[in-house]
């Protein structure tokens, strides 16, 4: 019940769960493991503990207790990419596991762009590769004007007219650094996203 009300007051979760040392894995909406295995997608003896984000999650490597963020694929992978955060859970001094929560980056960008200086600006978030995992309300105006439906998945998407230096500039650029120049005349500004594995390009 829990899980279900955190969702309904939370569009923009995909899903939310908690998985035990043990590998017990309890998620809303529910996960069909059997299904996954039978369609190759996951192992046998697939280990929800296994995953990379409870090892990261978990004391040995997160000895602050704090959150951890990673992006991947959806499943399906039609559904673009998700941003995961991942918080252990303790019984007393005891690590139990930690509780995972799926967000869908593009509604959650909107709302942030919507609430920020950037909202009158071209700007998106990208992720590693060039995902794009959201983009700003004036970004999006000229998307639809160009026909594309909803957010692009990848940077290339977007029809940019200065991809290709864009692209040279990103891929030369690590991600946890920023920048500030001119790119095609324009004015260039790229800002990493602290704790994701993703940036700011405006």
């Amino acid at each position: 019940p829990m899980f279900q009300t955190l969702m309904r007051e939370n569009p923009a979760y995909g899903r939310l769960s908690l998985i035990t040392v043990d590998s017990f894995q309890r998620s809303f909406p529910w996960f069909n493991f059997k299904e996954q295995i039978r369609s190759g997608r996951m192992k046998k003896d697939y280990q929800s503990s296994s995953l990379s984000i409870f090892v990261e999650a978990s004391p040995a490597h997160d000895p602050e207790h704090g959150a951890v963020w990673e992006v991947i694929t959806a499943i399906p992978p039609d559904q673009g990419s998700r941003v995961l955060c991942a918080a252990p859970f303790f019984a007393g001094d005891q690590f139990h596991g930690v509780i995972v929560t799926e967000v869908n980056p593009v509604p959650l960008a909107k709302e942030c762009f919507l609430a920020s200086d950037f909202r009158d600006r071209q700007a998106l978030i990208l992720g590693s590769g060039d995902k794009v995992l959201g983009i700003s309300p004036r970004m999006e105006q000229s998307v639809t004007e160009d026909r594309v439906e909803g957010a692009p998945e990848f940077l290339k998407d977007l029809k940019l007219h200065n991809f290709s230096e864009l692209e040279s500039k990103l891929s030369g650029l690590p991600m946890t650094e920023a920048y500030s120049g001119r790119l095609s005349g324009e004015y260039l500004q790229i800002l990493p996203l602290g704790p994701i594995s993703a940036r700011l390009v405006t």
